[in-house]
């Protein structure tokens, strides 16, 4: 793979919970190895207060991170499996395991 796409970010989340504290919403994402990013909302005043729309940007904020994150680890194994940088029979190795984590997404 070399490059994320949304349906990818959103085959990596398997489970999203909200809290609510007053006028602040968080919003829990876990991923599928049991790593768990969040993102939060609050309005500049009660007034503009929306429940829904609090949510949303909560969880939209939480999954920018996973894209963050994903584009790192992505980069880092295009590095790692640059054929400069090792030798064929590495990269060969490294690609063929990238394959089958790919795969079983």
């Amino acid at each position: 793979m070399k490059k994320l796409t949304p349906d990818f970010i959103k085959s990596l989340i398997v489970n999203t919970e909200y809290q609510r504290f007053e006028l602040l919403t968080i919003c829990v994402l876990t991923l599928q190895n049991g790593f768990k990013v969040t993102g939060q909302s609050s309005p500049v005043s009660a007034e503009n207060f929306n429940a829904d729309i609090g949510k949303q940007i909560a969880r939209d904020n939480a999954v920018q991170k996973i894209w963050e994150l994903e584009g790192y680890l992505l980069k880092q194994r295009l590095y790692e499996t640059d054929d400069k940088k090792l030798s064929p029979e590495t990269a060969k190795q490294i690609k063929e395991q990238m394959l089958g984590i790919v795969e079983q997404n």
